[in-house]
């Protein structure tokens, strides 16, 4: 049986996966733009990224992960539920 991919496990994954393109983009002095052009995306799909307001794939987690120069992995939550605080790391 599929998996569902809506419901409080993906927005929580969503929210999670924002937070850390927009930490790591921060920490690295990068703007939407450089990342996206180093991504190969527009920087509107970035913003919508970092507001989780976009479904990503495997591809797009990879060339995010290319951009910001990090393992696709750190982009993902550690363990089995993702866990997001109500402050997001700068």
């Amino acid at each position: 049986m599929p998996h569902k991919r809506t419901g409080p496990y993906f927005e929580r994954l969503e929210a999670h996966v924002a937070g850390q393109v927009k930490a790591l983009r921060f920490r690295q002095g990068l703007t939407q733009g450089e990342v996206a052009k180093a991504a190969g995306v527009t920087d509107k799909f970035v913003s919508r990224i970092e507001t989780a307001g976009e479904n990503l794939s495997l591809h797009s987690i990879g060339a995010l992960a290319q951009a910001l120069r990090v393992k696709p992995g750190d982009l993902l939550p550690r363990g089995e539920e993702p866990q997001v605080s109500s402050k997001r790391a700068i």
